[in-house]
Order: C-alpha cells, then structure tokens, then sequence
C-alpha cells in the first residue's frame, strides 16, 4: 500500500479533500498500520486543512479505546455497517453482530469533527415496517449525523435464496423508502442524494467527490479511480494486485480512457442521484424535453437553471436515467 501510494503521489499535484478507508472491512486493519499508513497519505500528499478522513467499520470492531485512538490519529468520519438492528434479520444476512454489539458500538463513538453515520437495509429477511420505524429511532436516540439507507439487491445467487421469507414487492420497498424519508427529513436530515441523508453541514465530502465528477485515486484491492478522462480500475484479487504493484507501482488491471460522450454520459447520471441535480446547460435540447415530459408525471421539478428527481423520480431513477442516456 504504502509503494502504490508513493507511486500515486508522484504523478498528482492535486490537493487532496478527503480520504476514505473503505470498501470492506478496513477496521479489521490494526490501529499500528492505520496509522501507519495515514502517516504515509500525509507525508506524500498535500492534504487540505480541513480534510475529511472516513474509515468503514464493523459494529463488532469497536471499543471506546479504539475511538479514542482514531480521534488521535486524526479520523475525522466513522461509518458503520449496522443494516438493522433486528436480530432475526441479521441473522439471515449472516451478520457477525447482533442488536446489542450494534448499540455497544453507537455508546462507544464520541463525536467526529465530520460526523458518525450508519448503514441501513430495507428489504431484509424478516424486516417488518414497525421494525423499520424502530431503526430510526435509534438514529434520534444517539444524535446521528449521517445515514446511508439501501435496498436490498438480489441479482445473484446468495445464501439467502435458501431462506424462506417473505419477498417483499417493489411497491412495499418504495412504500419503506417514502417512510424513511420523510421520518429523517422530520428529525432535521436534507435528502441530499438517493440513498444518503445528512444534517447541514454533515454530507459526506467523499461521495460527493463521485456524484459531481470530480477527480479521486482508487488505491488497493478492488479499488477503482478517475481523473478527468483516465478511469482505472484495479485488481480485485490481493496476489495479482499486490504483485502488479511490486512491478509497477500501480495495482491497475483496467485502464480506459472514456470519450467526451462517456464522461457526459457517467456525470449525467451521476448528477440525477444528487438532490441538486443537472445543469440545464450539460443538456441538449430533445434531454430538456425528456425532463419536462417528468415534470409532468411527477418524476422530477426544475429548480432555477437545474433539472432534478423528485423522490417518485428516484424510485425509477435507473429506468429514466437510460432513458435519458439515448436523447444525446
């Protein structure tokens, strides 16, 4: 890690805004090469003053000295994985923690300079909506910052296809994502992007860097970057990437340098999943008259000189999203 980062830096003279440590299960990283290698990003980069630095943790990672000692170490933004905080359901998902280690992890983090946010699932094994409305109530409970809530995906062969449950329908998942919506606006959150809530000031800085096309390495397995019109894509495997960087400095397994037509494409519909939405003028023409057609349906408002997704928009935002890539 510490050869890519140094390979990295060597070729960038942008100033860095934020750091995130994520992507799997980077507190299972000891604190000694947490900071190990955070040392290295500040020796090697230039950091802004008020940089943001995320690390992803596991409910069941965390302990009041381990906090404290991210604190220490200049950890600005903590994320954990809870999903729910049903135990029936976190069992069926195979989760390593239950209820209660999730709510020993919440009373264990002070407050981050950037805040604390959690991940949440709609669409669980057993997840009824009283046990949704539960959920956020934990979130009022301990005064979260942030909160990240996703559908559960069901495109490939897992474990709990041998799970009898109730499969819940599209209609009652968008009937969950309304709820949630509304109870977290009402506690004092802005819906700021589809699956993200925030309160002011709170927004995680990273994922926005993606969502308005702005440039970000990708350093580790897996890891995936862009700079202007240079995508790369590294390998996912520990060897191969671990040896590629031994030979080379970078992990990279995909290289791709995207026409003019694919980075409008990817900043379009990276923009729709933003509450401030598109500009007018990245659009053509015949894709204004796409938006006034949502207008109509309910499926997105113009707000000044933007062109956004109402909520009922978002729930479809895929299928207008394609729609709306064929009208360039």
């Amino acid at each position: 890690m510490e050869h890519e980062l140094d390979s990295n830096a060597a070729v960038t003279s942008q100033t860095v805004h934020s750091v995130f440590f994520g992507g799997g299960t980077p507190s299972r990283l000891s604190l000694k090469d947490l900071e190990r290698i955070l040392s290295r990003i500040h020796t090697q980069f230039t950091l802004a003053s008020d940089v943001e630095v995320t690390l992803e943790a596991n409910p069941e990672d965390v302990t009041e000295d381990w906090a404290r000692a991210l604190l220490t170490m200049g950890i600005s933004r903590v994320s954990l994985g809870i999903q729910t905080f049903d135990d029936r359901s976190l069992t069926a998902i195979r989760r390593p923690h239950d209820s209660h280690r999730a709510l020993l992890a919440l009373k264990a983090l002070p407050e981050f300079l950037r805040g604390r946010s959690i991940d949440l699932m709609l669409g669980l094994p057993h997840q009824t909506r009283d046990g949704v409305e539960r959920d956020l109530k934990r979130v009022a409970e301990f005064g979260l910052e942030h909160v990240s809530v996703y559908m559960l995906e069901r495109d490939l062969p897992t474990p709990l296809d041998k799970c009898a449950y109730h499969r819940f329908t599209d209609d009652d998942l968008a009937e969950w994502y309304l709820l949630v919506a509304d109870r977290l606006e009402h506690m004092g959150f802005v819906h700021y992007e589809i699956s993200n809530f925030a309160r002011p000031g709170f927004m995680s800085r990273h994922n926005l860097t993606y969502w308005r096309g702005e440039n970000y390495l990708g350093l580790g397995p897996a890891a995936h970057g862009r700079v202007g019109l240079d995508y790369r894509a590294n390998h996912a495997q520990l060897t191969p990437w671990r040896d590629a960087v031994n030979a080379s400095g970078f992990g990279t397994a995909e290289h791709t340098v995207w026409t003019p037509v694919q980075a409008r494409q990817e900043a379009t519909a990276m923009a729709l999943r933003l509450a401030e939405g598109v500009s007018q003028a990245s659009l053509t023409p015949a894709q204004v008259g796409l938006f006034q057609q949502w207008v109509d349906t309910g499926h997105a408002a113009q707000v000044g000189e933007h062109w956004r997704l109402t909520r009922q928009g978002w729930l479809i935002s895929n299928l207008l999203i394609s729609e709306l890539e064929t009208m360039l």
